[in-house]
């Protein structure tokens, strides 16, 4: 069995621990305040050993100032004393300069109440210059406003479509090789077409001869020279025909000389799609003249029809043709003339003699003055303008 416990007659051990602890923590707290205390002499020391550093350093810095300051007096000494007779004088300018602004500042304000503005001019100058910056503004705005409309209108045109460039040839003439021979070449209505005077030429010649084979010179009488007869003869030439498909020919007739004016038809020759085709005109030409050699080609071109002689001129340069160009400055309606001589002699009738005078003589009458002479031309060249 247990025993039972003996009564309690008195514990004092929760009583020893209070007391212990309390003495702990009171040792505790002197520890803490003697550790402080020691921190703060400490940091006392520190302060007032660095306070007097500072204080002496401070008196340092301002006995260095003094000495300074010193020297400083002791360089401005003589200037003052230079300067110590006019501080009176500059004073008493200094006043009358005061004096005088003064002055200038009660005349100035005097002067601004005394002047007279007009409000109303002013005001309708204002006015109208408010008006002319309200009109520029509005100009303004419509000049925007068009812009933006052209800009518009811009868009929506067409890009217009570039035509190939040509090649133009610059103008070089030089001298011909007067071994050559010269083949003309007549470009007008956009044809082309061979200049051939010796065949026109030859025809009137043969008509020529035989009216002089058909008809007889009339004897010379006292009333006629003698030879054939001019109407005769003009009839003969008219009736013939001298042209062809290509050419058309008309005559004037003169008693020493015809010119045939020929004028191309709307057909002759070849345009610029024929032209190159190997059985055209122009084409057999220019293999005659490669096959023959020593032959060169002019061009005379009209205005309207360039672009012909552009593609004539690239075919003759494929077959190494030498050819030049000429503006056809002709003003007339004929393309080329060809002037023919005749050399018959026609009938015609005699003058009659001048009566002779019935009294004294009569004085001679006077010469008639000569011709000035013109001056000489030189010879033309003919020249290959490339």
């Amino acid at each position: 069995m247990r025993r039972k416990p003996a009564e309690d007659t008195g514990n004092l051990d929760s009583l020893l621990d209070a007391l212990t602890n309390v003495v702990g923590i009171l040792i505790i707290m002197l520890v803490v305040a003697l550790l402080g205390m020691s921190e703060a002499v400490k940091r006392i020391t520190q302060a007032q050993e660095l306070d007097e550093r500072v204080k002496v350093d401070h008196l340092l810095d301002k006995e260095k100032q003094l000495e300074e300051l010193k020297e400083l007096l002791k360089q401005l000494e003589p200037d003052w004393l230079t300067m110590e007779p006019e501080v009176p004088k500059n004073k008493a300018n200094l006043d009358k300069l005061r004096k005088q602004i003064e002055s200038l500042q009660e005349k100035v304000t005097v002067e601004a109440q005394k002047k007279d503005y007009d409000v109303a001019k002013l005001e309708a100058e204002a006015k109208q210059k408010a008006q002319e910056q309200q009109k520029l503004q509005e100009d303004l705005e419509k000049a925007i406003k068009r812009l933006a409309e052209l800009k518009a209108l811009l868009d929506k045109t067409p890009i217009p479509e570039i035509p190939p460039a040509e090649i133009v040839r610059i103008p070089n003439p030089r001298d011909v090789d007067k071994s050559y021979k010269k083949v003309v070449f007549h470009i007008a209505n956009n044809r082309i077409l061979q200049e051939e005077h010796q065949r026109y030429r030859e025809k009137l010649e043969r008509n020529i001869a035989a009216f002089e084979r058909r008809y007889r010179p009339a004897p010379e009488t006292d009333e006629e020279t003698g030879g054939y007869d001019f109407d005769k003869f003009k009839e003969l030439i008219d009736r013939s025909k001298y042209g062809d498909r290509n050419v058309d020919v008309k005559l004037k007739i003169y008693t020493s000389r015809i010119y045939m004016d020929c004028y191309l038809t709307p057909k002759a020759g070849d345009d610029l799609d024929s032209m190159d085709r190997p059985n055209s005109l122009y084409k057999r030409k220019i293999f005659a003249m490669r096959r023959d050699g020593k032959q060169y080609g002019r061009y005379v071109v009209s205005a309207d029809s360039f672009a012909e002689y552009v593609k004539a001129r690239n075919i003759a340069d494929e077959f190494e043709i030498p050819a030049g160009w000429q503006i056809d400055t002709n003003t007339k309606d004929r393309n080329w003339s060809i002037y023919v001589p005749v050399k018959l002699k026609f009938n015609k009738t005699k003058p009659k003699p001048k009566p002779k005078s019935s009294g004294g003589s009569q004085p001679k009458p006077k010469p008639k003055p000569k011709p000035e002479k013109k001056p000489e031309r030189a010879p033309l060249r003919d020249t290959l303008v490339d």
